[in-house]
C-alpha cells in the first residue's frame, strides 16, 4: 500500500525541492523521489482501494508528522508562529496533502521508451477527501490539541523526580516545554517564546516586590498576593487541574492602576490584549454572547474591565467561571458548539460588589487611592506600568523569567504546600499556584476579603446579624434553642445598622414616624410603667414613651411592603440550609423549611 517513511530527513526533503520542477515541466516524478518521500497508492476510480485503507494509510504518513491537529473534534492546521488555527476542508486538503505534507499520491506506474518505470501521480479528489477527513480511521491517529502556547511554559512529566529525597517521593518531573507538539500535555507552543531560564529567584521576588511597591492597596500583604496568584496563574495552567477562581481587581477611585495589574497578569502568557470586554455587563444576553464567543475561541482568559458602581449578579458569569465545558449555540447557525473551558476570568472596576454565589468563587485585589492619581508622588526609581512598558519586548520576557524562576524555587524548595484553607472548587489550582506565591514571601492570597465598601457585604451583614441574635437569644441565655420573631429579627437589624436599603436606618425610621405623628398618621405607644406593684393596683399602669421607649418601637416597625420584601429575603439568606458560627464557636441555623412560620423563626444549634 505504501513504502515505509523515509529515515532520512535529507531525502525527503530533496525530493520536496525537486517537486516544483517536474510540476512546472509537467515531467513524471522519477521513482528516487518516490522512494525519498511517503507514497500513497490511490488508483483509479476502478482500482481504487477502500476507502477506509486510504484512510488508515494517511492517517499514519500525516499523524506523525505534527502538521495536521484535531482540535475540539475539529482537524485544523496550526501558524507555529501567529497560533491562527483554521479548519482543514476536503477542497484545501486535496492539494495539502501533496503539497504540504509531501505525500506523493500513486495512481499507477508507466515503462519509458528505454524501459525504465516511472510512477503516475494521482488525486484525492474532493468527495475522497470529505470521506478521509471524517473517517476515525483517519482522525484518530491525529495528535490532539487542548491548548496553544504563545510562550514556553512549565509542565509535568510522568517521569520521577525524587532525587533521593524521601521529601519528594512521588514527585513527576518538572520541565519547561519546548517550541511544538507536546503529546504529554496536548499544548502546542509557538517559535519565538523564549526568555532567560535561570533567573535567580531572589532577584526576581525583589524585582516583583518593586513593581508592587507604590500601588496603593486596602489591605497590603492579601492583596498582593493575590495580584501575584494571578500574575502567575497563565504561566501555570499545565501545572493543575481544573479553573482557577474569579479575579476581581477593586478600587474607590479611577486611576489607582487595578486595570494595569489585571493587563499585567495576561499579556506576557498571551501578548497584547486589545481592548478589553467592556460592555455593560448587566446587559444578559451580551455578556452571554461574549462567554460563548470566548469558549468558541478556546480563549485562555476573559476580561471585564470598567465594571463600575453595581452589584455582579450573574448565572451565566457564575457558570462560566466554575464550568469544565460550555455549550452554545454558534452564532448564526443551527450547530451547537460544547468544548472545554480553562478560561482565567478577571473583572476590574470601582465600588463593585458581588453576590453570594459568586463570593465563595472570587479572590479581590483591593486598591484603596488616599489621593487622586494626579496627585500622587512619583519616586525616581519607580517601574510605571504603561504602553511603553507593555510594548517592551524584554520588559514582557522579564516577567516570564521571573514567572519560572517563581516556579522553579518552589520546586526546588520541595513544593511546599500553602498551609491556607483551599477555595471550595479550586483545590488543584491552590494546591499549585497559591502554593507557589506562598513560597516566595506571598502568603496570604486565600484569606477572607473584609473591605467595608466592597466584595459580598450582604453576606457579611447576614453573619452580624445572625451573630447578634445568636448571642441575644441562646449564649446569654445559655439556651441550645430559641423562638425569635420577625419583629425581634428587624429591630436587631435595625439597632446595629444593617440592611438599611431594605429596611432604612434607625434615625431615618424615627424622623418619618415623628411626621407622621404631626399628620396624625400614627401614635407612639404608651409603655407600662414596672415602677408600680401590680398586685396593689391591679396591673400595670402606662405612660408616655421616653426617647429610649421611641427608639425601640422605631427598630420594630415596618410596613406590609416592607414586611413582605425583607421576609422574603429574610427567608431566601437565612432560613434553611444556611448556617452561622456564634462566639461560642458553635454553628446555628434558623430552623427548617418546614417548621419555620412566616412571622417566627427557631434559632437552635446544629444537632439539637
Amino acid at each position: 500500500m505504501s513504502d515505509e517513511l523515509p529515515t532520512d530527513d535529507t531525502l525527503e526533503e530533496m525530493a520536496e525541492r525537486l517537486r516544483p520542477m517536474h510540476e512546472l515541466a509537467d515531467v513524471t516524478l522519477p521513482d528516487e523521489a518516490a522512494k525519498a518521500a511517503p507514497t500513497l497508492y490511490v488508483g483509479t476510480e476502478k482500482s481504487r482501494p477502500p476507502a477506509y485503507r486510504l484512510a488508515d494509510e494517511l492517517g499514519k504518513l500525516i499523524g506523525g508528522k505534527q502538521m495536521l491537529f484535531l482540535r475540539n473534534d475539529i482537524i485544523v492546521t496550526i501558524d507555529p508562529v501567529t497560533g491562527s488555527c483554521r479548519e482543514m476542508t476536503p477542497h484545501e486538503f486535496v492539494t495539502w496533502v501533496v503539497q504540504r505534507a509531501g505525500v506523493i499520491l500513486i495512481k499507477g506506474r508507466t515503462t519509458d521508451d528505454d524501459g525504465k518505470s516511472k510512477i503516475i501521480e494521482g488525486d484525492l479528489g474532493v468527495d475522497l477527501a470529505r470521506v478521509i477527513l471524517a473517517s476515525p480511521n483517519f482522525r484518530l491517529k491525529l495528535p490532539i490539541v487542548e491548548a496553544i502556547n504563545r510562550v514556553r511554559m512549565p509542565a509535568f512529566r510522568d517521569e520521577l523526580d525524587e532525587r533521593d529525597n524521601l521529601k519528594r517521593k512521588g514527585f513527576k518531573k518538572l520541565v519547561l516545554l519546548a517550541e511544538g507538539y507536546d503529546a504529554h500535555t496536548r499544548t502546542y507552543t509557538l517559535m519565538g517564546g523564549h526568555f532567560q531560564a535561570d533567573l535567580d529567584p531572589d532577584v526576581a521576588t525583589a524585582w516583583l516586590a518593586h513593581l508592587l511597591r507604590d500601588f496603593q492597596w486596602g489591605d497590603e500583604t492579601r492583596s498582593r498576593s493575590v495580584f501575584v496568584q494571578f500574575f502567575i496563574t497563565l504561566f501555570c495552567r499545565s501545572l493543575y487541574i481544573g479553573r482557577a477562581p474569579f479575579g476581581v481587581f477593586v478600587s474607590n477611585l479611577p486611576g489607582s492602576g487595578k486595570s494595569k495589574l489585571a493587563q499585567l497578569c495576561i499579556e506576557p502568557v498571551e501578548g497584547a490584549v486589545g481592548a478589553p470586554s467592556g460592555w455593560n455587563i448587566e446587559d444578559k444576553q451580551e455578556t452571554r454572547k461574549e462567554m460563548d464567543a470566548a469558549a468558541q475561541d478556546f480563549a485562555s482568559y476573559l476580561w471585564f474591565d470598567d465594571v463600575d458602581r453595581i452589584k455582579v449578579r450573574s448565572t451565566d458569569l457564575n457558570r462560566f467561571v466554575t464550568s469544565k465545558t460550555w455549550a452554545c449555540r454558534v452564532m448564526g447557525t443551527s450547530q451547537r458548539f460544547k468544548g472545554s473551558l480553562r478560561a482565567l476570568v478577571l473583572m476590574t472596576g470601582n465600588g463593585l460588589t458581588v453576590d453570594d454565589n459568586l463570593e465563595r468563587r472570587t479572590l479581590w485585589v483591593d486598591l484603596f487611592a488616599r489621593m487622586k492619581a494626579s496627585e500622587r508622588p512619583i519616586a525616581a526609581d519607580r517601574i510605571e506600568l504603561n504602553e511603553q512598558f507593555f510594548e517592551d519586548e524584554s520588559n514582557m520576557k522579564h516577567c516570564l523569567a521571573v514567572m519560572w524562576s517563581m516556579v522553579r524555587h518552589w520546586d526546588e524548595s520541595g513544593r511546599p504546600r500553602t498551609k491556607q484553607r483551599s477555595i471550595e472548587g479550586f483545590d488543584s489550582w491552590c494546591e499549585v499556584v497559591a502554593s507557589i506565591a506562598d513560597c516566595c514571601g506571598f502568603w496570604k492570597g486565600l484569606a477572607p476579603y473584609e473591605a467595608p465598601d466592597g466584595g459580598n457585604q450582604e453576606g457579611r451583614e447576614w453573619k452580624v446579624l445572625a451573630t447578634a441574635l445568636i448571642d441575644e437569644y441562646c449564649i446569654a441565655k445559655k439556651a441550645d434553642k430559641a423562638e425569635v420573631t420577625m419583629r425581634d429579627v428587624i429591630r436587631t437589624a435595625r439597632l446595629h445598622g444593617l440592611f438599611q436599603d431594605v429596611l432604612g436606618s434607625l434615625d431615618q425610621v424615627m424622623t418619618d414616624l415623628d411626621e407622621r405623628v404631626g399628620l396624625k398618621k400614627w401614635k407612639w405607644k404608651e409603655v407600662a410603667d414596672p415602677e408600680y406593684d401590680e398586685e396593689e393596683v391591679g396591673s400595670f399602669p402606662t405612660r408616655e414613651p421616653t426617647e429610649a421607649d421611641k427608639r425601640r418601637q422605631a427598630a420594630e416597625w415596618t410596613d406590609k411592603s416592607m414586611d413582605s420584601t425583607w421576609a422574603k429575603r429574610f427567608r431566601k439568606s437565612a432560613v434553611a440550609g444556611q448556617f452561622f458560627q456564634g462566639k461560642d464557636g458553635r454553628m446555628y441555623e434558623f430552623g427548617d423549611r418546614g417548621a419555620s412560620r412566616k412571622s417566627k423563626f427557631v434559632l437552635a444549634a446544629v444537632g439539637v
